[in-house]
């Protein structure tokens, strides 16, 4: 079957239009990010985590939840050790992250984790008690700074002030989980 010369012409231009509808309607795809939700994440963002920052963690996927949890490969493993650790959970579905943070050894048993540290701008308090997802961002951004700029830390423990997170393998874990985060959730202020 032979077209005529105008029929050609026609497809052409439909067909180069379609491309160009397609091409142009892709760069307007990208979800706003919402000031008063910290927790949505963009396409870019979760495609750049997912194809350059997840092969660093390991990754537990839950079906059931319908998110998956990114746990830092290179953390501490010993569950007896107290410290803690820090999961990005992300929940596909909605395009949102969050953040959890584990504690572990000593501190699982403990209701309420008080930490502390002295900045160039004075004592900064922070506090990490198990419940909703605000309470573990708040907490990660108030100990943020102090993992970027090496301030020693203190936790309340048995009713004494004593040193935290001292060993860099754990300081420097949780920074990197928190960055990697607070790009995914594109919070940059946190990050100068």
């Amino acid at each position: 079957m032979e077209f005529s010369p105008e029929m050609k012409r026609l497809l052409k231009i439909f067909g180069l239009s379609t491309i160009a509808l397609v091409l142009v309607l892709s760069f307007f795809n990208q979800k706003e990010k919402s000031e008063s939700d910290p927790s949505q994440i963009t396409d870019a963002s979760r495609l750049f985590f997912k194809n350059i920052r997840s092969s660093y963690y390991d990754v537990e996927n839950r079906e059931d939840a319908n998110y998956t949890l990114y746990r830092l490969d290179k953390r501490l493993k010993d569950s007896t050790v107290t410290t803690i650790q820090a999961a990005i959970v992300m929940d596909w579905l909605k395009d949102k992250a969050y953040i959890f943070i584990e504690p572990q050894g000593k501190l699982a048993t403990i209701d309420t984790i008080k930490v502390r540290y002295q900045s160039t701008e004075g004592q900064v308090s922070c506090e990490w008690s198990a419940g909703p997802k605000e309470v573990h961002l708040d907490f990660v951004q108030k100990i943020y700074p102090a993992l970027k700029s090496d301030y020693p830390l203190e936790i309340l423990l048995e009713s004494e002030w004593r040193p935290f997170l001292t060993e860099e393998k754990q300081r420097e874990a949780l920074r990197l989980t928190f960055f990697d985060y607070f790009r995914l959730t594109e919070q940059y202020q946190l990050n100068d």
